[in-house]
C-alpha cells in the first residue's frame, strides 16, 4: 500500500530533476536514501559564480567622451560638475578595484583613442570640439563594438538624440550589447552648460543646467562596483541610478498555501521530504469534493539596488507541467491559471488555480517561473521622467532631455526581451492517491 500511495513521488523526483537541470548552482537533498537525488536549480533565476556576474579584482576600464557639439558647452573655465567627473573619474575607477587599467576615448562620426591629457584638459577647455566633421554626427554602433563583459566601458554623454539616433542608439545596444551577455547601468547627473544644442532646430542656446549621464557597460558586478564608487561623489545624487540586468534579484524565497475554500486537496506527507530544499509544494487531491483548486503564494525577493522596480502588471508567469504520460515537460497556462494579485519592491502575492482530472496512482507537476513582462506597466524611476521632455526649444524644458523616457522604455524593453529577467521559482504538485 505504502509503495502505491509514493509511486507518483517517485516519478515526480525524477521529473523535476529532469525539469530542473539547467545550472551549475544545486541543492542537493539526501535525508531519505529511499528516494533518488533531487536537484533543485536556481541559478537561472539568481545567477552562479559561472554567469559572468563575479565582479574581478581587476577592473580594465574604458571610458569614452561624447564629442559631439551638444556637449561642448560642459566645458566650462570654472569648476562644475563636468570638470569634476572629468578630473576625477580615474581615482575613482581605481578605487572601484585593487587594480585598473584604463583607457581614454573620444567618439562621435567615429571612434579615435584620446590621450589622457586631452580628456582631463576637456574639463575646462572646448577645444575637444572643434572638429566640426568629428562632432557632426554619433555613430555609436561604432563605439559599444568593442564592449565587453570581462571589462568596464563608461560612456559620458547627454543622451542628446534626435528620434533616428535614438533608434540607432538602442539598435546598437541590443546587437553589441544586450544579446552578448552585456549589462547596463545609467548613472543621472546635472552640470553647468553655456553652448548650443543642435540636434533640434532650429539649435537651442541653453545657459544653465543640463542633464548629464554616465552609461557604464559591463557585468551586474562591476556595474555595482562602479556605481558604489560614484556614489560617496559630492556631485552624484545616488538614487538617480538605474540598473538592466539578467538577475534583478540577489534572493528569493517562494511560498504555497491552499486557499480555505479548496476541499479538493490536502497537503501531502511527501511534502516532508522536500523540507531541506523548499519551494516545492505537495498536495493530494480528493475527487469526491471537487475538481478544482486554489493556491494561494507569496514570493520574497531582494531586489538588487537600482534594478527596476516590479507590479502586478509588469510581472508575468512561465508555466510548465509534467505528469505520468508526458516524456517532456510542456508549457501548459491552461490547467492552471496564475494571477499576480499584488506587487511591491520585495514580495509579490497571488493565486494559482488549478483544474485536476488525475487517475489513481498520477501526479501532475507545475514549474512556475515569475519573469518580468517587457509588455506590461513599465516603470521608470521618477529622476528618468523628471529630466525627460516631448517638447525641447528655445524657451521650453531647456534643463531637460529630449524623449529621455522613450529612450531609457525602449532599452528596458529590449533588455527585457533578450535577458528575460526572473523573480522567483517555484513547483507545485497534485497527486491522487
Amino acid at each position: 500500500m505504502i509503495k502505491r500511495l509514493l509511486a507518483p513521488f517517485f516519478l515526480l523526483f525524477c521529473f523535476l530533476y529532469v525539469l530542473s537541470c539547467s545550472s551549475d548552482k544545486e541543492v542537493s537533498s539526501k535525508k531519505n536514501q529511499s528516494y533518488p537525488d533531487f536537484h533543485y536549480y536556481f541559478s537561472d533565476v539568481v545567477g552562479s559564480s559561472s554567469s559572468g556576474s563575479k565582479a574581478g579584482s581587476r577592473l580594465p576600464v574604458d571610458i569614452y567622451l561624447d564629442a559631439t557639439y551638444s556637449m561642448q558647452g560642459f566645458a566650462q573655465p570654472q569648476a562644475t560638475t563636468f570638470s569634476r567627473l572629468l578630473g576625477g573619474i580615474e581615482a575613482v575607477v581605481q578605487n572601484a578595484a585593487k587594480s585598473s587599467e584604463i583607457k581614454f576615448y573620444k567618439y562621435g562620426r567615429s571612434v579615435a583613442p584620446l590621450e589622457r591629457d586631452a580628456f582631463v584638459a576637456a574639463r575646462n577647455s572646448p577645444s575637444l570640439w572643434d572638429d566640426k566633421g568629428f562632432r557632426s554626427e554619433t555613430n555609436f554602433a561604432q563605439a559599444v563594438d568593442s564592449v565587453d563583459p570581462s571589462r568596464v566601458s563608461i560612456f559620458i554623454t547627454d543622451l542628446f538624440y534626435s528620434n533616428a539616433d535614438a533608434n540607432k542608439v538602442v539598435a546598437a545596444i541590443q546587437d553589441k550589447c544586450f544579446k552578448n551577455g552585456v549589462e547596463v547601468g545609467l548613472l543621472g547627473l546635472k552640470s553647468e552648460f553655456n553652448g548650443y544644442v543642435a540636434d533640434v532646430q532650429p539649435p537651442v542656446k541653453v545657459n544653465g543646467e543640463r542633464p548629464l549621464y554616465l552609461l557604464v557597460f559591463g557585468s551586474k558586478a562591476n556595474i555595482g562596483l562602479i556605481f558604489s564608487a560614484f556614489r560617496n561623489q559630492p556631485y552624484v545624487k545616488a538614487d538617480q541610478a538605474l540598473l538592466l540586468t539578467r538577475y534583478p534579484i540577489k534572493s528569493f524565497t517562494a511560498e504555497a498555501k491552499k486557499a480555505k475554500e479548496s476541499k479538493s486537496i490536502n497537503v501531502s506527507s511527501i511534502r516532508k521530504q522536500f523540507a531541506d530544499i523548499g519551494n516545492i509544494y505537495a498536495f493530494n487531491w480528493n475527487p469526491d469534493k471537487g475538481s478544482k483548486a486554489t493556491i494561494e503564494y507569496t514570493v520574497n525577493f531582494k531586489l538588487e539596488p537600482y534594478a527596476l522596480p516590479v507590479n502586478p502588471q509588469n510581472v508575468k508567469a512561465r508555466i510548465y507541467r509534467k505528469d505520468n504520460a508526458a516524456k517532456d515537460s510542456l508549457v501548459d497556462e491552461q490547467s492552471l491559471n496564475l494571477e499576480v494579485l499584488k506587487a511591491d519592491p520585495a514580495k509579490f502575492t497571488g493565486k494559482a488555480t488549478v483544474n485536476l482530472d488525475l487517475k489513481e496512482g498520477d501526479f501532475s507537476a507545475y514549474q512556475i517561473v515569475w519573469e518580468y513582462d517587457n509588455l506590461g506597466k513599465i516603470q521608470l524611476p521618477n529622476w528618468v521622467t523628471d529630466n525627460s521632455t516631448q517638447d525641447f526649444r528655445q524657451g521650453s524644458n531647456e534643463n531637460k532631455t529630449l524623449e529621455l523616457e522613450t529612450l531609457v522604455r525602449s532599452l528596458v524593453v529590449n533588455s527585457a526581451t533578450q535577458f528575460e529577467p526572473k523573480y522567483g521559482k517555484m513547483y507545485l504538485v497534485f497527486g491522487r492517491k
